[in-house]
């Protein structure tokens, strides 16, 4: 029994060895040095914030204007969504094509002048022979 005594005995005084081990000396984290920053000094003042959405805007009337004529648009005289009034220039069309419509109407015009014309010089030339019964009436 002595013996189991002494066992036990030894076993405190190792945990106490250990005990007082862990308590003993205290150790102090070591600190790395402190960097240096820059330093900005911040003025107050108003600041307007602008956000984008895409999105498709549309009037409460709209009216759609068409040509009465073709062709190609040479100015436009307004910009999208602006105001007119009647009567208003909106756009020039270029007129090459109908300045030619109109010169082939006047040349036509000028065809059935002559056309007139020549008939009406047969009709004064068959007339009197007509009358003296040298060609038959038709």
């Amino acid at each position: 029994m002595n013996v189991i005594n002494e066992l036990k005995n030894l076993t405190y005084l190792i945990v106490l060895c250990i005990a007082m081990a862990a308590c003993g000396t205290e150790q102090k984290p070591t600190q790395a040095p402190v960097a240096e920053y820059k330093v900005v000094t911040l003025n107050p003042k108003n600041v307007t914030l602008f956000k984008d959405y895409p999105t498709t805007i549309e009037g409460s009337q709209t009216v759609e204007i068409r040509p009465r004529v073709s062709g190609y648009i040479e100015k436009i005289y307004v910009d999208e969504g602006d105001f007119v009034k009647e009567g208003q220039t909106l756009f020039t069309i270029n007129a090459d094509d109908l300045r030619a419509r109109v010169r082939s109407a006047e040349a036509q015009v000028k065809v059935a002048k002559s056309k007139v014309e020549t008939a009406q010089l047969t009709v004064d030339r068959t007339k009197p022979l007509v009358e003296k019964d040298i060609v038959s009436e038709f």
